[in-house]
């Protein structure tokens, strides 16, 4: 497209120089040529009518292309990922990409396969009265990570923001307690030369392969929902005899943020395994 348009600028400069130099020389030939005949005269006219609609009709859209940026580029989702993985949920924002899968559990568990993928991660932080989503290190941190989308970054690049927020808490066992962690999806556009953060409490995470097991939480939501969903959910896997269920960190994935209607809130609670094999 960039090839087309620089061809049909460089046509139209071509074009603008003949015309200018038919006019010319048809403008010596009427005033400094004798006998000015009908003939000359008809040229004439005929040169500043050429002129004229050369003009109009394409310098108009030369100009507007030299002023176009071709650094910015409107991206497709669905070119990219394909049909599927943009959905109300993302609000045309880009999202992790996975599959789903078949288990034969109920709906309301919905099984996904995620590829490897790229996260901006904070450093951790200690959860405010059992929450992952209050207090202000979780807060000051946000800011820090939404900034990096921002420019605040080593190459300076502005990174359209993507869906969810995953928030996640870990259960350390050298010092058995509970840290948390925020994180924002890096699009695999980036993933090849990501920009590295200037914050030191930013971080890039690489994100292996995972089954996870999915809850929906729509209105509102809280961590202490979802953190009886986890548990329930967690119960119903081992009920079940899915092995894979021996993850206790909490993930809880947010898809709206502060000002959004509560019968529009929407969040989901995965459990996930990193050691499933698939293809």
């Amino acid at each position: 497209k960039q090839w087309y348009q620089r061809r049909v600028a460089i046509t139209a400069g071509e074009i603008s120089e003949i015309s200018h130099f038919f006019l010319t020389n048809l403008t010596r030939l009427c005033c400094y040529h004798r006998p000015f005949t009908i003939l000359h005269t008809a040229m004439f006219f005929f040169g500043l009518l050429t002129c004229y609609l050369l003009t109009t009709c394409l310098l108009p859209g030369t100009t507007a292309t030299s002023r176009a940026d071709p650094d910015i580029d409107l991206i497709n989702i669905n070119d990219i990922y394909g049909p599927g993985h943009v959905n109300t949920r993302c609000q045309n924002k880009i999202c992790p990409v996975y599959t789903v899968q078949d288990a034969g559990l109920p709906s309301v568990i919905e099984v996904r396969d995620y590829q490897d993928s790229y996260w901006v991660s904070t450093t951790y932080y200690e959860p405010i009265n059992g929450s992952c989503i209050e207090g202000e290190a979780m807060r000051a941190l946000y800011i820090q990570l939404y900034n990096f989308y921002k420019g605040v970054n080593t190459m300076g690049l502005l990174i359209d923001r993507t869906l969810p927020v995953r928030v996640m808490r870990q259960f350390n066992r050298e010092d058995n307690k509970n840290y948390c962690y925020t994180m924002f999806y890096l699009p695999e556009i980036y993933s090849m030369n990501p920009p590295a953060p200037l914050s030191v409490e930013i971080f890039m995470g690489y994100n292996y392969r995972k089954r996870c097991y999915t809850l929906q939480v729509k209105g509102r939501f809280s961590w202490k929902r979802a953190t009886r969903l986890h548990e329930a959910l967690l119960k119903f896997l081992k009920k079940k005899k899915i092995t894979t269920t021996t993850n206790s960190d909490i993930i809880l994935d947010i898809y709206t943020g502060y000002g959004v209607p509560l019968e529009e809130k929407y969040a989901e609670v995965l459990i996930c395994d990193e050691n499933v094999s698939y293809k």
